[in-house]
């Protein structure tokens, strides 16, 4: 868990401990000076290299199932992850540096993230994911295509603010596009980490990776997403 932009301000039922914020379901264990990867479950802050061994999460014992890059559609039962304390994640990560020890996951879902990592990134945080998966583990990545939406604007199903849209995201901030992705792509990046096994994916099963009108939660066509088994 890390300390970023707070949107401005903590939430008013966060506890503070020693001038850093902590979610109310979190109890703190204490502080330690070991490096992540030798801990479970840890919280760190980058600004004083202070770091915190945190319980009570549900989460600490078995089988993790992980949704990152949450935003505000949180999954029942998921540890919900996402960068931004503002839209109050079960817990704050880097996806490059996630404070979970090895092979503690049993399912990880990447819905419309991989999009917003430059390309060197990409492989790296499919590692970290593998990483932290057991051996029968499982990332469901989703992600728009720009040769699908553009497709699909040559055959006047949508227009070309929503190419625009999936070529660059927001303008500016954590939402921009760093990549376009084609189709292809992510079987690609998931072969190149040595996923073992890649399926594509039937979207109406997972419409909270895919939602972009939170009033109408069906997949876009130019939405497209794989199952990466480890």
């Amino acid at each position: 868990m890390y300390l970023h932009d707070f949107g401005g301000q903590v939430p008013d039922d966060w506890k503070w401990i020693d001038g850093h914020p902590f979610p109310p379901q979190i109890e703190v264990a204490g502080e330690i000076s070991v490096p992540m990867n030798e801990c479970s479950d840890v919280m760190v802050c980058h600004e004083c290299n202070r770091a915190w061994l945190v319980r009570k999460m549900g989460w600490t014992k078995g089988l993790k199932r992980i949704n990152i890059g949450c935003d505000i559609f949180k999954v029942p039962g998921m540890i919900n992850v996402d960068l931004r304390w503002s839209v109050k994640p079960t817990v704050v990560m880097n996806i490059l540096r996630m404070g979970f020890k090895d092979s503690c996951s049993s399912e990880i879902n990447l819905g419309n993230i991989v999009e917003h990592l430059s390309e060197g990134d990409i492989r790296p945080a499919l590692n970290e994911c593998k990483r932290i998966l057991v051996p029968t583990g499982v990332v469901y990545i989703v992600s728009p295509m720009l040769d699908i939406v553009e497709e699909c604007y040559k055959r006047g199903e949508t227009d070309q603010n929503m190419v625009n849209q999936v070529k660059n995201g927001d303008a500016e901030g954590p939402n921009s596009h760093q990549v376009q992705l084609k189709s292809g792509d992510l079987e690609k990046f998931a072969s190149d980490c040595g996923f073992r096994k890649l399926e594509r994916l039937n979207l109406k099963r997972f419409p909270y990776m895919v939602v972009s009108n939170i009033n109408d939660p069906k997949p876009d066509p130019w939405q497209y997403g794989i199952a990466a088994f480890k």
